[in-house]
């Protein structure tokens, strides 16, 4: 894993980033990337950003469609580390990484997404604190930072030209 400090390097010459949001709304921090989705909601022309939920394998035409140099995908992910700790997971890393509700992995939906639109993907996963169901998104204090943190650092690679 790459610490989150490597984005701006890894999103180097972007000229349009497609924000992947994944996770369970109903599911405490595990809706933490249709957070930073939400976060990221017309913010800036070159940003797209894509609630995707528990499905992104569903959203692939649409993601190759908007012709981006880039596509980030942002979940929760279980990797012992702190609430709210944010990493940059590798593709080879993924299947030691337990990654929240969705069933197809997102190194598969990363490789052929970039494969078709010519991309470059970045999978950043954010640890939570608690997963579990609730009735409205309910996102912890450590999860709710990173969100923001995330949602910041994606927007500062076009807003720091």
């Amino acid at each position: 894993m790459r610490h989150f400090s490597n984005l701006k390097e890894l999103l180097s010459g972007a000229t349009r980033i497609v924000v992947v949001g994944v996770g369970y709304d109903l599911g405490k921090d595990d809706a933490v990337g249709i957070e930073v989705a939400d976060l990221l909601e017309g913010k800036h022309p070159a940003i797209t950003p894509f609630k995707t939920y528990t499905a992104p394998e569903n959203f692939t035409k649409a993601i190759v469609g908007e012709s981006p140099s880039h596509v980030v995908f942002v979940d929760g992910a279980k990797m012992g580390l702190e609430p709210g700790e944010i990493r940059i997971i590798e593709n080879d890393e993924i299947k030691d990484t337990s990654f929240s509700t969705h069933t197809m992995p997102l190194t598969l939906i990363s490789k052929y997404v970039c494969n078709r639109a010519k991309a470059k993907s970045v999978i950043i996963g954010i640890e939570p604190k608690h997963f579990g169901f609730c009735e409205d998104r309910q996102l912890s204090n450590e999860v709710t930072v990173a969100a923001k943190t995330v949602a910041d650092a994606i927007l500062a690679v076009f807003n720091d030209v």
